[in-house]
């Protein structure tokens, strides 16, 4: 497999058929690969192996930045902001968010989530539920200060 990046990237790719302008040879065996076309010019490394690591699309909106790599880390002492018209994450595995302090989630529009089961646990004081107009809870069955909520918490714990 030459290239493994997501297709919704790789669909924008039209300079890849073309041969490079100039190719320049690194230590590490790398590859650094210059493309230019009359939409766009182009910048790419290639590992040794042939895959596409980085591919920069210089464009008349702006340059496209597309990274593919083993791992990805990112830090900074301070701080760490994404602006974009929408934001996708997917994994194939787990997915957490951990912080030190407190975590805000807002949103002009609904606020969704889904799951097989859903847990929420506060480890000490209050869970909290605030509408402007009605709370619906709707189950199977709604079970409140029952023994069989309290082995459920118990279980959560």
């Amino acid at each position: 497999m030459k290239n493994e990046m997501p297709h919704s990237i790789m669909k924008n790719i039209i300079i890849e058929t073309k041969k490079p302008y100039a190719i320049v040879p690194m230590k590490s065996g790398y590859v650094l690969e210059q493309y230019e076309s009359q939409e766009q010019d182009q910048l790419q490394i290639r590992s040794p192996e042939g895959k596409i690591c980085l591919r920069i699309h210089l464009t008349q909106d702006g340059p496209q930045v597309e990274l593919s790599a083993a791992s990805l880390a990112i830090e900074t002492k301070g701080n760490l902001s994404l602006q974009c018209d929408q934001l996708h994450l997917q994994t194939q595995q787990s997915f957490q968010i951990e912080s030190g302090g407190d975590v805000s989630v807002s949103a002009e529009g609904d606020i969704k989530t889904e799951a097989f089961s859903q847990h929420l646990h506060a480890r000490r004081g209050n869970i909290n539920a605030t509408a402007n107009d009605d709370i619906d809870l709707f189950g199977e069955r709604v079970l409140l200060n029952s023994q069989r909520s309290s082995n459920i918490a118990k279980k959560i714990e």
